[in-house]
């Protein structure tokens, strides 16, 4: 086809076509990966939110590791507490109970 001839029609109609499907499937998915960025931003943020209620500076996994190894260690001290708690509790109901009997006589 030269320059100078008048575009075919047909060929044309076919082109803007294929130009418009193109456009569609860009368009489809430029709508699909703003939906992602959304999702993503989102998780970020109640990521973010948690990092600082769980007062961890930082958010690598230095940081991450570290606090978890604090809490693993105080929630271990946290469990002896709660043990020794049951034995003096253990150890003043028996108490009580010799108390009781002693009073019942």
């Amino acid at each position: 086809m030269s320059e100078s001839a008048p575009p075919d029609g047909a060929a044309v109609e076919r082109q803007l076509e294929g130009l418009e499907r193109a456009v569609g499937s860009l368009l489809e998915e430029l709508a699909s990966l703003r939906e992602r960025a959304l999702g993503a931003e989102a998780r970020h943020r109640r990521l973010e939110e948690t990092l600082q209620r769980a007062k961890v500076d930082g958010a690598g996994p230095e940081a991450l590791e570290q606090r978890l190894r604090e809490l693993g260690d105080e929630n271990s001290r946290l469990k002896a507490v709660i043990e020794e708690a049951r034995e003096r509790a253990g150890r003043i109901r028996g108490r009580l109970l010799v108390i009781e009997d002693e009073t019942a006589d």
